[in-house]
């Protein structure tokens, strides 16, 4: 039932695509979408994991991924030691994932959690750790640094570009590792839907802001303040991973209050900081140097991570509104 929490029964077939970061943000909608090449073809041939074949949406960005893979290996084999804390963290998150694998498949986890909704439970409750670790990580760094210095000092062309706060480059290295997992993660698994991958192209947009940053000693700090939406992005897991769980999301008390920190972190930690560092880089255009990749890249990046934002605040708005009707429902037929 629509606002329920419960999710209705797929299709067989292809499994079902991930809930996107940026997608509308409907459960039920997404996981009734086909997989890209069951979409494209019409025809359900799986492989020995029950799932569909890559097609071209997935090969594309597998193509993309296994080139940044090779470009940082070129640089880890120039002498930049400091990525193999990338490799590190994927190789952490990897793990991760394989552990959950073995407890979510085990008889009686989670009574609510059906089959073909594990990968998709796995691979979220893995990027909760990520949001909660990283956005810890980088409030504490940021509130060091600020009682340290100041707001003004550190929000200086100069800071945020050519100086790098204590522990920043460790933090965006992790995140860096981690978005490269669930970018593999997401295309192995299938879940993505081939009519708008919104979120591999977010993960693409960010692996190339961050690698180009972290291979130039350059906008390190700039980015460390972009992963303040991951605050928000707790509140967009937490959510998920109930509802996959098939935890009852009724409306309640409780659900009220996630809501509202839902939304307010949301405005606060995503949009607003966003924006407001789209608004700095045009201020500070002609403090970069001319010829350099930093700005374009940077505004480039800045600017799709609004239009995502604008995309996932139109499907929360839609979740919630399904949510909030729950509530109306049980009251009429409480009343009749």
């Amino acid at each position: 039932m629509e606002g329920s929490g419960t999710v209705p029964e797929v299709p067989e077939g292809p499994r079902n695509a991930k809930v996107s970061t940026y997608s509308d943000g409907n459960l039920e909608d997404v996981v009734k979408s086909k997989s890209s090449s069951y979409a494209a073809t019409g025809v359900n041939h799986k492989d020995e994991t029950g799932r569909a074949p890559l097609g071209l949406t997935g090969l594309s960005f597998l193509a993309l991924l296994v080139l940044w893979v090779l470009v940082v290996t070129w640089q880890l084999w120039q002498g930049q030691t400091y990525l193999w804390a990338v490799v590190y963290s994927l190789v952490f998150f990897e793990i991760l994932n394989k552990a959950l694998s073995i407890v979510a498949l085990r008889p009686g986890f989670l009574s609510g959690l059906q089959s073909k909704h594990v990968d998709n439970f796995i691979n979220t409750a893995v990027s909760l750790v990520h949001s909660t670790t990283i956005s810890i990580a980088v409030v504490v760094l940021v509130y060091k640094e600020a009682t340290k210095s100041g707001l003004p000092p550190m929000w200086q062309h100069v800071a945020l570009t050519q100086n790098t706060w204590p522990g920043a480059l460790t933090v965006l290295c992790v995140s860096c590792g981690y978005f490269a997992y669930d970018q593999w993660d997401m295309i192995r698994r299938r879940l993505y839907q081939s009519g708008g991958p919104s979120l591999l192209i977010h993960h693409v947009v960010l692996l190339t802001c961050f690698a180009a940053a972290l291979f130039k000693n350059s906008c390190i700090n700039y980015l460390i303040l972009t992963l303040l939406c991951e605050l928000h992005s707790i509140f967009l897991h937490i959510r998920k991973v109930t509802v996959l769980a098939g935890a009852n999301r009724a409306w309640s008390n409780i659900l009220r209050i996630e809501w509202e920190l839902n939304w307010l972190t949301f405005f606060t930690a995503r949009c607003a900081v966003h924006i407001l560092i789209t608004v700095k880089l045009l201020q500070d255009r002609h403090k970069f140097e001319k010829g350099t990749i930093e700005f374009p890249l940077a505004v480039v990046g800045m600017l799709g991570l609004n239009v995502l934002n604008f995309i996932l605040g139109k499907g929360l708005w839609k979740a919630f509104k399904r949510e909030r009707s729950s509530k109306r429902g049980s009251a009429k037929a409480n009343e009749d």
